[in-house]
């Protein structure tokens, strides 16, 4: 696993890098909230969009992700809302003025609802299944959950 440090420079270079855009453009940053404290304590299970904390570690993160987007002029900053989310946002937020005031969250951002899939794992859920459901397979959805259809057609 590579180093907290190791990767804030690399993606420092990468912004660093990134070409100018003409002025009638506009670019999109999508930036994935820190590590999380998942259910019960045990890495590998989904969780989906259950408002579960970001971790000490996440919360670093978080922070490093402001350092990374430093140089880079921002018009708005929009989260799920999802808490996870919102903590990464705000703290972009805290680091700059933003003259527009879009809505700060947005649903169509929040994670895949999973729906009975929420604190299992792969293997509960069940390999067929779930690679059936990452392959889009029409029908295949967790039960009370979201088919990634819906997903794309919501965000």
């Amino acid at each position: 696993m590579r180093s907290l440090s190791t990767v804030t420079t690399a993606l420092l270079s990468f912004f660093r890098s990134v070409p100018p855009l003409a002025p009638t453009s506009k670019r999109i940053f999508l930036v994935r909230h820190g590590k999380v404290i998942p259910p019960g304590g045990v890495h590998g299970v989904h969780y989906g969009d259950l408002d579960i904390p970001l971790s000490p570690l996440g919360k670093i993160e978080a922070t490093q992700a402001v350092s990374c987007l430093a140089d880079t002029p921002l018009s708005a900053v929009v989260s799920s809302p999802l808490s996870r989310a919102v903590f990464g946002a705000n703290e972009i937020r805290k680091s700059r003025t933003i003259t527009t005031t879009p809505p700060l969250t947005y649903k169509g951002f929040s994670e895949l609802n999973r729906g009975k899939w929420r604190g299992k794992t792969k293997e509960q859920i069940g390999n067929d299944l779930y690679e059936s459901f990452n392959a889009a397979t029409p029908g295949t959805t967790p039960e009370d959950g979201e088919s990634l259809q819906t997903v794309r057609d919501r965000a």
